[in-house]
């Protein structure tokens, strides 16, 4: 699945890319279109390069950026986009100082920002993060049909409207039934698509990213303890709501990195707050009837995640409470119960208890047991 930081990551640096084109600077994008075996970061990652050599995003640990940057002035200068490949294995590689270590090839699309084709279909894209929809962008890489043009853009949206194009409508159709697939979060890639001109067959290298709604964190409790859990959380790419029902304390000064404050008592959080599939909820008011009456409403939601904060014995305290009222829970219900919330890494204080928490968090999101990755039989990332 497609994960929450390479959705931020490429929210961001769209809007800088936007920026960039709009003040009419020189700027190049870089971004991961390929992997083979291993590497540290995956299909979709970017990196934009500005004309004094500026750098936002990562498209690895650090080892392929300075190269990259260079290659991106070449590309500024040109006005062509261009494709570049990286082995990241073999020790011949590290002695000539861009070996990665990470036993993988790395396939990098650079473009001028000031070239980019169809660029509407970014300014599009952009609304539509805004708005919580789900899309997919093909980019047009390389054809051996040489009427097309690397770069070239369309976006497919779950309602299946569409905008932009690769340059023939042969290839649009091809690319839109691809799109169809990768609707619903599936990780971005790399595809060869055939297709006709004038009776002749033709491949084109289309790179197809999904990109869906960010996950959201709703965080019940505005205590100070809360603050680096929002902080941390919206740097990994969630959005954080704060609930809580004393004004003095859900503030913007206090949390300044939320997307969204809610002011309110447990039984008016719906109408302020939606919860979906998406949404993951931590319960700490530091008082146990607002974190029963918090509880009981987001258990009938179809959230994945309730954490808990606080010992086994409040927690047991409220499900009982709970259950009394409202009868036994599903076993799907205990599913998603999660307190006391967060993994075993022995966590003291607000800091280390809100890595904790998320460390948990990402685990039930990835469907991972949150164990140390040496134990790991299989590789860390699916491998293609």
């Amino acid at each position: 699945m497609v994960s929450e930081a390479e959705i931020k990551e490429t929210y961001d640096i769209w809007k800088l890319l936007r920026a960039a084109r709009i003040a009419n600077k020189k700027a190049a994008l870089s971004t991961v279109v390929r992997i083979r075996r291993s590497a540290y970061r995956r299909e979709g990652a970017k990196l934009l390069i500005d004309q004094e050599g500026g750098m936002n995003g990562a498209i690895s640990g650090g080892c392929l950026e300075t190269d990259i940057r260079e290659i991106a002035f070449q590309v500024m200068n040109s006005g062509e986009p261009r494709i570049v490949h990286y082995e990241t294995g073999g020790m011949e590689d590290i002695v000539m100082g861009l070996g990665v270590g990470c036993d993988g090839e790395v396939d990098a699309f650079l473009e001028p920002v000031a070239e980019i084709r169809d660029f509407e279909v970014i300014e599009h894209a952009i609304d539509l993060m805004d708005r919580e929809k789900s899309f997919v962008v093909a980019t047009l890489l390389s054809s051996d049909d040489d009427g097309l043009h690397a770069g070239s853009k369309r976006l497919l949206q779950e309602d299946g409207d569409s905008m932009g194009g690769l340059g023939l409508e042969a290839l649009d159709r091809a690319a839109d039934e691809q799109a169809s697939t990768y609707l619903f979060g599936e990780e971005s890639r790399t595809v060869t698509l055939s297709f006709e001109r004038e009776g002749r067959a033709y491949e084109a290298e289309v790179f197809f990213q999904s990109l869906v709604p960010l996950p959201a964190l709703v965080i019940f409790g505005a205590d100070d303890d809360s603050m680096p859990l929002v902080r941390f959380a919206a740097e990994m790419g969630f959005r954080v709501t704060v609930c809580d029902r004393r004004p003095a304390y859900v503030t913007k000064d206090r949390f300044p990195t939320a997307d969204k404050l809610v002011r309110c008592f447990p039984p008016e959080v719906k109408e302020h707050i939606p919860f979906t599939e998406r949404t993951y909820v931590v319960t700490k008011t530091h008082n146990y009837l607002n974190d029963r009456e918090f509880f009981e409403q987001v258990i009938e939601t179809p959230v994945p995640y309730i954490g808990m904060l606080g010992p086994k014995e409040r927690r047991a305290g409220i499900l009982a409470d709970v259950q009394s009222e409202r009868g036994p829970l599903s076993e799907a219900d205990w599913e998603r119960i999660h307190g006391p919330a967060g993994v075993d890494v022995g966590a003291e204080g607000a800091a280390q208890v809100a890595l904790s928490v998320l460390g948990e968090i990402i685990a039930v999101k990835s469907s991972r047991p949150a164990g140390f990755l040496r134990e790991r039989k299989s590789s860390i990332h699916a491998r293609r």
